[in-house]
């Protein structure tokens, strides 16, 4: 994994496509870590303050400031044929996170709340966050007295008693502030071995070492409309995100995904292909034996990714060398459609 990456876009940049994915349709958020965290999917066009972004919807509100580093990625899933792609929201630097009580403990003032009507209010911090992270839930008015009853107790023991009272739920991270009024469920999840284990991220996504992301955008998929849905290929949402990759991708994994895509073209066997750092492997020295890859796991994925894509916009299977050797459920899945 790279420890140093210095990405060609700028911070301003990075912002600038922010902006536009801000309340843009058919994108989903997932704001917090493994630890917390809680979907959204406001439309609307944000509102610039002063260099900070707000939107408000119907059903909640979303502010947005400067100093995420972003990392676009590519991953498997778990349907033979597909793939899953996003935008992760990092901050460089982030110390490993501790677990947290798990317990509710008051907050006097939601001092962060994104409207001043709201700063004064009382509120509940979840006790599912960490360094960085804050999950709470800011009961209206009217439920306050019966929400603070809860301090102390332990967030599995009133989860469903809180989900049944109104008020805001909210994830707050360095950069992003998602508040997201009740309706008798709750958005916030949390999956307590991570939690625990001090994880932030799924161990499939490429962050480099000392990032942490705190959400993440998935964009529209050419593929499906959402999971479990499918839709013809859509070149233009493909083309779309590849753009957004070759500015915020890891660049040792573009370059392996170029290397492949022209291993491809041009018929070369599986093998040729550049390493995980993106350096060709041309194995033990003194050795008569021929170059081979040995990708590491992100790497991999970015090779079967690239296949899988290969089918998907030329509608014809890869070389059937390169699935032996890389993507066996593809494989299968092709012979058996034969």
């Amino acid at each position: 994994m790279m420890d140093d990456w210095q990405s060609d876009a700028s911070e301003d940049e990075g912002f600038a496509l922010l902006t536009r994915l801000l309340g843009a349709e058919g994108h989903l958020w997932s704001i917090g870590t493994l630890a917390g965290f809680m979907g959204f999917d406001l439309t609307g066009s944000p509102q610039n303050m002063g260099g900070v972004l707000v939107l408000e919807g119907e059903s909640g509100r979303a502010r947005l400031t400067p100093g995420a580093r972003l990392l676009a990625f590519e991953t498997l899933s778990s349907e033979p044929r597909g793939w899953n792609h996003g935008i992760a929201l990092c901050l460089e630097g982030a110390a490993r996170p501790g677990p947290r009580d798990r317990r509710l403990s008051l907050v006097p003032e939601d001092r962060g709340a994104i409207l001043a009507a709201h700063q004064g209010a009382a509120a509940l911090d979840l006790g599912l966050g960490h360094d960085g992270l804050r999950c709470l839930f800011r009961p209206a008015p009217a439920a306050e007295t019966q929400a603070l009853l809860y301090t102390g107790q332990h967030w599995s023991d009133c989860r469903e008693a809180l989900a049944a009272l109104p008020g805001d739920w909210i994830t707050e991270t360095p950069f992003l502030r998602a508040e997201r009024a009740g309706d008798g469920t709750c958005p916030i999840h949390t999956i307590p071995s991570a939690g625990i284990r001090g994880l932030t991220h799924a161990a499939t996504t490429p962050v480099p070492s000392g990032w942490r992301p705190f959400a993440h955008i998935f964009p529209p998929h050419p593929l499906r409309v959402k999971p479990g849905l499918r839709r013809p290929f859509d070149a233009e949402i493909h083309a779309d995100f590849q753009t957004i990759l070759a500015r915020h991708g890891r660049p040792d994994l573009t370059a392996l995904k170029a290397a492949t895509l022209a291993g491809l073209g041009s018929g070369l066997p599986p093998g040729h292909e550049q390493s995980d750092h993106g350096q060709p492997d041309h194995g033990q020295p003194g050795s008569d034996q021929p170059a081979t890859d040995r990708p590491g796991r992100h790497g991999l994925a970015v090779i079967r990714v690239t296949l899988r894509q290969w089918l998907a916009e030329r509608g014809e299977a890869p070389p059937e060398a390169w699935l032996r050797r890389y993507d066996r459920p593809l494989h299968t899945a092709l012979r058996g459609q034969a």
